[in-house]
């Protein structure tokens, strides 16, 4: 067991500029060996086992220069493998430092490479990136029919427009508006997509209201029309892009049966924001949840038989066909050591007092209700 006092001082010894290390504690090397360190001004003493469990102790004295420590060591009575030198480390963070070079008895400092770590770390660990909330349109969309989200081909995908309102054996077009529906139901389902329409741009739909959604659908309708029939059969492509004259049903038609009766399909966004309980479990911290649009935020402390319990989570609102998951990681100290790790929250709404997360990670599983 290593105890090294480290002088906490930056370059030339200003007390003034005292750094915010925190490097007090247990640590363990990537090689075996076992430290404990005791800041306590500009001297110290070092005691070290190593993984071979021979064991040596040395004076020590030091300086930290920004996330640098540079130090020289005295062998104590009786202990034989170093007679002095110099030792460096790099300060990653609170909780890990890496040996960066060792000189004995004149040397400069060389080797080094064993990395450390603070046993437990209680520190803040940096958070990764959040996942992004694009999922594939296939897995929320059945192209123009109903069900659940498919990519199996709908009837009412494709309409055939003849080039004549009077003419029985006047050219036909075949039409084919899954893209359009695909998009429209991205959007009552408010999910972020790529569009494949308009170049594959990413469409997030989650702020979109049921109007806007309904009007890209007419919109992106009229230019499958467009794009499948030439200007010259200026019949066929009026009637696609209208009604659908005497034999089919067009864009405007397939509009207002949603501007009319999409309300029965419009899936209102998720909300998580404010208190949730543990069920089964009254000795459990209430979860306070906060969300601004797709950005979820989640904080939980104590508890009884746990005041030392801290919990934070940060997610992204993933929409979904049938349910909306958020993706995303918790730093959750317990018994002074601090663990991050991925989690997500399954969110199924309901009623107001039927609404529930199920909670996944790490090392957890729980669900909550309002």
């Amino acid at each position: 067991m290593v105890v090294l006092a480290v002088a906490v001082l930056a370059v030339g010894g200003s007390a003034a500029a005292q750094t915010t290390w925190n490097l007090t504690g247990d640590w363990r090397g990537s090689a075996g060996n076992l430290m404990q360190l005791r800041q306590s001004g500009t001297t110290g003493t070092w005691f070290a086992r190593a993984a071979d469990m021979k064991t040596w102790a040395h004076d020590f004295t030091g300086e930290i220069s920004g996330n640098s420590i540079s130090g020289t060591f005295q062998d104590r009575p009786g202990y034989q493998l170093h007679n002095r030198g110099v030792i460096t480390a790099r300060i990653i963070d609170d909780c890990h430092f890496v040996i960066t070079g060792v000189g004995v008895n004149g040397a400069a400092p060389t080797g080094g490479g064993e990395r450390f770590t603070k046993t437990p770390c209680s520190a803040p660990q940096p958070w990764p990136a959040l996942p992004d909330a694009l999922v594939p349109i296939a897995s929320v969309s059945n192209g123009c029919g109903g069900g659940d989200a498919s990519a199996q081909g709908k009837f009412g995908d494709t309409s055939t427009y003849k080039n004549s309102n009077v003419n029985p054996v006047a050219r036909s077009y075949t039409v084919n508006f899954r893209e359009a529906c695909k998009l429209h139901d991205a959007g009552y389902s408010g999910a972020r997509v790529r569009d494949a329409l308009h170049g594959g741009v990413v469409v997030d739909f989650f702020r979109w209201t049921k109007a806007a959604v309904d009007k890209k659908f007419l919109e992106d309708m009229i230019l499958i029309c467009e794009r499948t029939i030439p200007a010259s059969a200026a019949t066929a492509l009026a009637n696609c892009k209208a009604t659908g004259g005497n034999v089919s049903t067009g864009a405007r038609s397939r509009f207002n049966f949603v501007d009319r009766f999409g309300s029965l399909f419009w899936k209102d966004r998720a909300n998580v924001r404010g208190l949730w309980a543990v069920t089964g479990d009254a000795a459990a911290p209430q979860w306070a949840i906060t969300q601004s649009t797709r950005m979820v935020k989640a904080a939980w402390r104590g508890g009884t038989g746990q005041p030392g319990l801290r919990g934070e989570f940060r997610g992204t609102l993933v929409s979904r066909d049938q349910d909306t998951v958020i993706r995303g990681f918790a730093q959750i100290t317990r018994n002074g050591e601090t663990k991050l790790g991925a989690m997500s929250l399954l969110f199924t709404p309901g009623t107001v007092l039927a609404d529930k997360i199920v909670v996944l990670g790490p090392g957890m599983r729980a669900t909550l209700k309002r």
